[in-house]
């Protein structure tokens, strides 16, 4: 198992399973995993997803997360 803390944005945290009253949520997860299984960990369709930041750079969802790694995860914007 690793740690990685995960930054869920905007109307990223209304997908939440646990109430998330910080922006940043620490969470264990399988060594090996991908950005994606992270997503998935949190209940976010990965489709609502518009960009993942791990560690400052941009991602993509088959990344492979490292212990410690800060995830950051942004809605697509909407505006009108």
């Amino acid at each position: 198992m690793i740690t990685v803390k995960v930054k869920l944005s905007g109307l990223m945290r209304k997908y939440y399973r646990r109430s998330a009253s910080s922006k940043m949520e620490q969470v264990e997860i399988d060594d090996g995993s991908t950005v994606g299984d992270v997503i998935e960990s949190f209940g976010i369709p990965r489709e609502k997803v518009h960009m993942v930041v791990v560690n400052k750079t941009r991602k993509d969802l088959t990344a492979v997360i490292s212990n410690g790694d800060e995830i950051w995860v942004l809605p697509l914007a909407h505006g009108g």
